[in-house]
């Protein structure tokens, strides 16, 4: 289960799906600049709310991911997942890498009782639903780590997904190496292969439990999936097969690590640490996964947000709305998120021609209610 793998090598999103979708845009140096500024200042808010836990608390939750391969009559893989997908009409239902893949999301429940089997029967359901639907065109659902019939000449770049995300995701990783992915496999037989894309990751598929979780929790859950991830391997290994060959039991593990390995052979012998790993100790924060990321591994897709933490913590703090980033860059005479459009016009009746107006919150010596004790950025609350 990828809970147990550190790295970057896919976007994570709040709504439970693995990535999100992104425009096709051109990155320069100065994204990357800004974008790792951006993230410096995230990680100093996290840790403030870590510290000042503000994090709400209640029971945990779990959700659930799983991943299909579609496959023709024969099982072989079928390049639909754009028409299955539109047969299915499911918003749980979604596309993945390769056009032979899809997934499902099922909405997070509440970690007690039979919480695991109801999302076992969900998930049937919803899976006799969609391969009913895939058999309308062509295909069928096959759910297993790798799809034993999957050749090298699927897994080209003719194959992926048609979505801006993964196109800029391949772009950013071969890029970054500077030279072909090598994949080197050795088991009962060998595997070597080059390739010009992250193509060979499409022939990963998996079942992920999502779980939500205290704070204070987090360490403890993490180091516990780490603990088990060697009995969870023997367990559920079920891969033995790529591209024709017969390689480890559960091959996902170096196919996916090589398929994502941005290092030249160079980094790797100098012991630069890897894309996607197990890790190497305990943690005891969320935090410390956070910081490791920024500390290690540049970013793939640097895209950064119109949001301000800084702000946004401020206001949370204050329980205060924040400026919409779109009202910021939109009309000149922007009214507050929250109301209170008397607030922000005092204190700001006189502002030159061409300047914004500001939200304001109560400064730290606030009593009168004056414009003197108003602080910019976001506007006090009606008492």
């Amino acid at each position: 289960m990828s809970v147990c793998w550190r790295g970057q090598p896919q976007l994570q999103e709040v709504d439970g799906r693995m990535g999100r979708d992104v425009p096709a845009i051109v990155v320069s140096h100065a994204d990357r600049r800004r974008y790792r500024e951006k993230v410096r200042s995230c990680l100093d808010v996290l840790a403030r709310m870590l510290r000042d836990s503000r994090f709400p608390t209640g029971p945990e939750q779990v959700g659930l991911e799983v991943e299909f391969n579609l496959v023709d009559e024969a099982g072989s893989p079928a390049m639909c997942n754009t028409d299955v997908l539109a047969a299915i009409n499911d918003p749980n239902w979604g596309p993945e890498l390769g056009l032979f893949n899809i997934e499902v999301n099922m909405a997070p429940r509440l970690l007690a009782g039979d919480a695991l089997a109801t999302l076992e029967d969900l998930l049937a359901d919803s899976y006799n639903r969609a391969d009913t639907r895939a058999r309308q065109r062509g295909a069928r659902l096959a759910m297993i780590g790798i799809l034993p019939s999957l050749r090298e000449y699927h897994a080209t770049e003719e194959a992926m997904s048609p979505n801006p995300r993964y196109q800029l995701l391949n772009e950013q990783i071969c890029a970054a190496r500077g030279e072909e992915m090598q994949i080197s496999i050795e088991g009962p037989e060998r595997l070597l292969t080059h390739t010009p894309s992250i193509m060979p990751e499409a022939a990963c598929t998996s079942v992920q439990c999502h779980l939500q979780v205290s704070p204070e929790l987090f360490g403890p859950y993490w180091n516990a999936a780490q603990a088990v991830a060697g009995v969870q391997v023997a367990l559920a290994a079920n891969s033995p097969y790529l591209f024709g060959r017969e390689l480890w039991q559960e091959t996902r593990i170096p196919l996916f690590m090589q398929a994502t390995d941005t290092r030249p052979e160079e980094l790797q012998a100098q012991g630069v640490r890897p894309r996607v790993w197990f890790g190497e100790r305990w943690i005891t924060s969320v935090f410390d996964l956070f910081e490791e990321n920024l500390r290690y591994f540049p970013s793939l897709l640097p895209l950064v947000e119109d949001e301000d933490p800084v702000r946004a913590d401020a206001a949370q703090r204050h329980r205060l709305p924040v400026e919409p980033a779109r009202v910021r860059r939109g009309r000149g005479g922007a009214a507050p998120a929250g109301g209170e459009p008397r607030a922000a016009r005092r204190a700001d009746r006189h502002r030159r021609r061409g300047q914004r107006r500001l939200l304001l919150r109560p400064g730290p010596h606030a009593r009168g209610g004056g414009t003197a004790d108003l602080v910019p950025d976001v506007v006090r609350r009606r008492p």
